[in-house]
């Protein structure tokens, strides 16, 4: 669950969860992205004044979503939840966010198809995506990419910033089989291009494409 401000004012949530160790964000919510619609995706009504935006149509289809909404244009991209094209979780969008025709973060929901996810996408797309400022990708496994598939995503879309999420924490609780999740550590290890700013945000301005940075911020805990 991340929240996303944008110089134009627009306050976007992204897959926003309640009651498994997180805090919800407090300030005024504009749009909500629902990746996909499990539990700790979809709790829409921490923002109840919010435009929704979901990835998944009722019957469990990717939904065609391009939209500008205030200084955002958002899209969809297709992925699976698992290695089986969706046989055993379903399906899962990824949201791009493109501020200001400047800069893009590409948030990756729960992606888990292995070993590129970007199998399902047309070529066309793919170019508007590669090189995202900003990725914001899972690295812990059991319902995701685990550490090796994050890095064959990453050296796909070759991002200025990637930013691991759902990976285990000690704040995680009332989630089934919480400890199957690797922790951050396993997929940065190793690595000498990780920041860890000890805080859970950050500033990014449009500039050169740089080497890719990896960025772990502190989780918010109830």
């Amino acid at each position: 669950m991340f929240t996303i401000e944008t110089p134009g004012g627009l306050t976007i949530l992204t897959d926003p969860n309640d009651g498994i160790g997180y805090r919800a964000p407090s300030g005024e919510i504009d749009v909500v992205t629902v990746s996909h619609e499990h539990f700790d995706h979809n709790k829409t009504e921490v923002a109840p004044d919010a435009r929704v935006l979901r990835g998944l149509t009722e019957s469990g289809d990717w939904a065609e979503i391009d939209e500008t909404i205030g200084d955002v244009r958002i899209r969809s991209a297709r992925s699976f939840h698992d290695n089986a094209e969706g046989a055993d979780r379903g399906k899962n969008t990824m949201f791009v966010f493109t501020v200001d025709d400047l800069l893009t973060i590409v948030h990756a929901g729960d992606v888990g198809d292995e070993p590129n996810p970007f199998a399902v996408q047309d070529p066309e797309f793919l170019g508007k995506i590669m090189d995202a400022d900003v990725l914001l990708l899972p690295v812990g496994g059991h319902t995701t990419v685990g550490p090796e598939e994050a890095d064959v995503i990453v050296e796909s879309l070759r991002p200025t910033l990637v930013i691991p999420m759902p990976f285990r924490t000690d704040f995680l609780k009332d989630f089934p089989d919480a400890d199957q999740f690797t922790a951050v550590d396993d997929f940065t290890v190793g690595k000498t291009n990780v920041l860890r700013p000890r805080q859970n945000s950050v500033q990014v301005v449009p500039g050169p494409q740089e080497p890719t940075a990896i960025m772990v911020l502190e989780p918010q805990p109830e």
